[in-house]
């Protein structure tokens, strides 16, 4: 459950709060520079996590030293050591409010994935949390998920949200590393399609304990230092970036590939693979099949409805806004049972953040 900070809002409220906010080409606040994950380049954005697309691209950039420092290695791995823009990043720690121009502002965990945050801001009398996406179940390697009592409440779109019987973490990374034995059992390599940071470290703290040795895709490797480094639980003794060469025989590795680069031409020619994708999608039969794999484990930040509707409850505002797109008719009549107004900005698909 959320932790709760600071107390709930005083003084004016308005049913035109949704009026602070535009929706076009990202989400702004209205009448500052600010914007929020942005996919498009701005002068001023606030990035809430390493897994935003295109959060590298503005002239500043919002967000926490951890994300910043995994942005850097990612946008040097995708680089393969050119050149990229720079922008000047305006980091602060969690829990220290500070100012910029008229707004107050604080940055605060959101549970995503390692440096993940939500940010309060304090407008026009209003206090308007912008959530980022969330992960209202801890899952070990990240920080753990906080709230903020707050007027409006801005949340990502809730896809694949459900209540329904699913398995622990702990049950799917077992099954991940049965998978993994298996294929080291019948002389194949096992392939792991897993996004660098929403699921992927999750597999390899698993199978690294397990005394499994990896070989990683550039892009994951160097995600995978800054998690040892910052986050502290990653041991990377038994990780080797992948260089094209694999051991099947005396020494069984297995390998992490990012499941954006499904079809690359180093992972085609790769003899004896057995693939299996990891990510939000990972149940899905013609997800699976596109990407080529004969296993789907479903693993990354997660929470249900009912873990929602606690964070929305904590968080104590008047109504809510769901970006990306609107709930299902079951969500939408639990938060408004929570006596809170729903509505949505922006286009009616989200992005796939299973990169």
């Amino acid at each position: 459950m959320a932790q709760r900070r600071n107390k709930p809002p005083t003084g004016p409220t308005s049913p035109a709060m949704l009026s602070l906010l535009d929706f076009h080409e990202g989400l702004h606040l209205k009448d500052t520079p600010l914007w929020f994950d942005a996919q498009e380049p701005k002068e001023l954005c606030f990035v809430s996590s390493a897994m935003v697309p295109g959060g590298y691209r503005h002239g500043k950039v919002l967000t926490t030293a951890t994300t910043a420092e995994l942005m850097r290695a990612m946008g040097a791995a995708y680089g393969r050591g050119r050149r990229v823009h720079e922008p000047q990043i305006l980091v602060t720690p969690f829990g220290r409010p500070f100012s910029l121009g008229q707004l107050r502002l604080e940055l605060f965990p959101s549970g995503y994935v390692l440096g993940a945050s939500s940010l309060l801001i304090e407008h026009q009398n209003k206090r308007v949390v912008y959530a980022g996406q969330l992960s209202v179940a801890p899952h070990g390697l990240a920080e753990r998920l906080e709230a903020r009592r707050c007027d409006l409440l801005v949340l990502p779109y809730p896809r694949g949200v459900s209540d329904s019987d699913v398995p622990t973490e702990e049950e799917v990374t077992a099954d991940i590393v049965s998978f993994v034995e298996e294929s080291f059992d019948c002389r194949q390599v096992p392939v792991l399609l897993c996004p660098p940071l929403a699921a992927g470290p999750q597999v390899a703290h698993a199978l690294a304990k397990r005394g499994i040795s990896l070989k990683l895709h550039r892009h994951l490797f160097a995600a995978f230092r800054v998690y040892a480094r910052l986050g502290g639980l990653l041991d990377m003794s038994r990780m080797r970036r992948y260089r094209g060469q694999l051991d099947v025989v005396r020494r069984p590795e297995a390998l992490l590939w990012p499941v954006g680069l499904h079809q690359s031409p180093a992972l085609a020619k790769l003899s004896r693979a057995r693939r299996a994708v990891v990510g939000a999608r990972a149940a899905e039969p013609a997800y699976r099949a596109d990407l080529g794999c004969c296993a789907g484990f479903v693993l990354g930040p997660r929470g249900g409805v009912e873990g929602l509707i606690e964070y929305i409850k904590a968080s104590g505002p008047r109504q809510v806004v769901f970006v990306g797109g609107e709930p299902d008719a079951d969500l939408r009549a639990a938060i408004a049972a929570a006596g809170v107004d729903v509505c949505h900005l922006g286009p009616t698909e989200q992005l796939s953040l299973d990169l």
